[in-house]
């Protein structure tokens, strides 16, 4: 058996599919173990055309750019040719390892496949993940897909099926307006605000602070899709916050974001990002962020910031999610203020709006974010009042005392600074 032998009966069966008639015993053994590694390798060539395909705009550039700066710069000259043509790529792979043994073929076989994985791979420095912890804040987006007196399930892009536990203390609005637990009906699309009491993969359980109701009817069912975590800092990573979950002492954060094309990315980031984000207008669920690379962060946290909004398009290649989420009507959103706290008594604070002072209501489960006010947990629990400070506060409301039940406070620098 010869390499030219050997390459020319492998270029007949790549091309059929079939190990050709004419082979002797020994040719057809060898062949066969060529196809079996072949097809492995045509199985994973499909995996990684597909991870391509589904790879955003700016890592393609990327890789596009790699291929230019490692391409010839010089051509052969006319006339010029190599010895001996090869017929394909597969040709060109078995003719280079001619009377090698069956082992080195495999050998060679198993590289090329794990090569063209790495290439085509979106998001390298990512990995699978779970996205949030027991006692985490979080916000997240769904739509309810069954009703109980003391919870509701709700369906998430991120996470499946969710179980949102309600209490006497839970609020419902719909924008500025509060709504009745009664209203709640299979097929409303709604943000959940509140705490995690069970993160396990199959059984993810919220306490809800607060769950605020799309005021533009049901959303559509979403799709479920793979989370992974982002662990390496790359150019041009961008989209849409879907989900925000905050650390129990506020100084760990983690945004979920849908990058297009059915990938969805966790980003361990920064507390000031997140508390700057937090602290700025619109509602932070449905927001475009870029992420960038800060030097001064331990490995894997990352800092972030609003980039100007671009509707994702609606065409069927990312999770399917409820109004606003998409670019198309409005999000269900958190009663939402600001303004400088006047005054402090416990568990109660005025704060001074642009529309007049409102009554505050902080509970056990109100989550403080310091921000720059140069104030900390500590002094606040020990009598701070903070009164000076500037404030933002995303929450329910209650239509009894008249008061913004406050789920997430950012506080700010004193007003007269």
């Amino acid at each position: 058996m010869t390499p030219d032998r050997l390459d020319d009966l492998l270029d007949k069966m790549l091309a059929s599919g079939a190990i050709p008639p004419g082979a002797t015993p020994d040719e057809r053994a060898e062949l066969e173990a060529m196809l079996e590694g072949a097809t492995v390798l045509r199985q994973a060539a499909q995996e990684a055309r597909a991870e391509a395909d589904a790879t955003m705009p700016a890592a393609r550039a990327r890789f596009q750019r790699h291929l230019a700066e490692h391409r010839p710069h010089t051509s052969p000259p006319a006339g010029v040719r190599s010895g001996r043509s090869r017929r394909g790529l597969f040709g060109g792979i078995f003719g280079s390892i001619g009377a090698l043994r069956l082992s080195a073929s495999a050998a060679a076989i198993g590289l090329v496949a794990i090569a063209a994985i790495l290439v085509a791979q979106p998001f390298s420095g990512v990995e699978t993940a779970s996205a949030l912890s027991v006692d985490d804040y979080v916000q997240v987006q769904g739509v309810v897909s069954e009703t109980a007196e003391n919870y509701v399930t709700v369906q998430s892009s991120e996470f499946g099926k969710l179980r949102i536990g309600l209490s006497d203390g839970t609020s419902i609005v719909d924008n500025d307006t509060v709504r009745d637990r009664s209203d709640l009906r299979p097929g409303d699309t709604v943000l959940v605000s509140g705490v995690v009491r069970d993160a396990r993969k199959k059984d993810i359980r919220i306490d809800a602070n607060t769950l605020a109701l799309a005021s533009n009817g049901p959303g559509a069912t979403p799709t479920t899709v793979a989370l992974k975590e982002l662990r390496n800092f790359e150019e041009g990573i961008e989209g849409t916050v879907t989900v925000l979950a905050i650390a129990p002492d506020g100084r760990g954060a983690r945004i979920l974001i849908d990058a297009g094309r059915g990938h969805q990315l966790v980003v361990n980031v920064d507390r000031a990002s997140a508390e700057n984000f937090v602290g700025g207008a619109g509602t932070p669920l449905g927001t475009r962020v870029r992420i960038i690379r800060d030097e001064s962060l331990p490995p894997g946290v990352f800092r972030f910031e609003t980039v100007a909004a671009t509707p994702m398009p609606n065409d069927g290649s990312g999770p399917t999610r409820g109004p606003g989420m998409d670019g198309h009507g409005a999000p269900p959103a958190l009663v939402r203020i600001d303004g400088i706290i006047t005054a402090r008594d416990a568990d109660r604070a005025t704060v001074e709006t642009d529309r007049g002072p409102v009554t505050v209501l902080m509970r056990p489960h109100t989550r403080i974010l310091v921000g720059q006010s140069g104030l900390t947990l500590e002094k606040l629990r020990a009598g701070e009042t903070a009164v000076g400070h500037h404030v933002t506060v995303r929450g329910g409301f209650d239509q009894r005392q008249d008061a913004v039940i406050a789920d997430l406070i950012v506080l700010g620098p004193l007003a007269n600074q």
